[in-house]
């Protein structure tokens, strides 16, 4: 187990204190941003997001939506570049402060914690 910034909303677990705390999950946020704001909230008054590789879980996606009709010509979801504008003005100077839990040693162009250049 270890220490992020941030985790998914799919599989989240948050004491209801601390998830009433932070003000819940924005509804005006879709898909994995709520479940992102929420994390950065929860950082910001000093609870801690742990990751947990070993859990296991079970999940079932909607299979009534369409998401490939939902990207756009740069294969983005649709909603995404209101949601992601949103997330950087109420977020967006612990974003350029950048992940105080990702390791300087990995890459920060992909996501598959790959080794950085050395």
């Amino acid at each position: 187990m270890h220490n992020v910034s941030a985790v998914s909303d799919t599989c989240m677990l948050v004491r209801k204190k601390y998830y009433d705390m932070a003000g819940g999950m924005d509804n005006g946020l879709k898909t994995w941003f709520a479940g992102l704001d929420l994390s950065l909230k929860l950082m910001k008054a000093g609870k801690v997001n742990v990751l947990d590789p070993y859990a296991r879980m079970g999940f079932a996606h909607n299979d009534l939506i369409n998401w490939e009709a939902k990207r756009n010509a740069n294969g983005e979801y649709v909603d995404e570049t209101e949601q992601i504008s949103l997330l950087k003005e109420r977020w967006g100077e612990v974003i350029r402060k950048g992940d105080p839990y990702y390791n300087a040693n990995l890459t920060k162009n992909s996501s598959d914690f790959i080794l950085g250049k050395l």
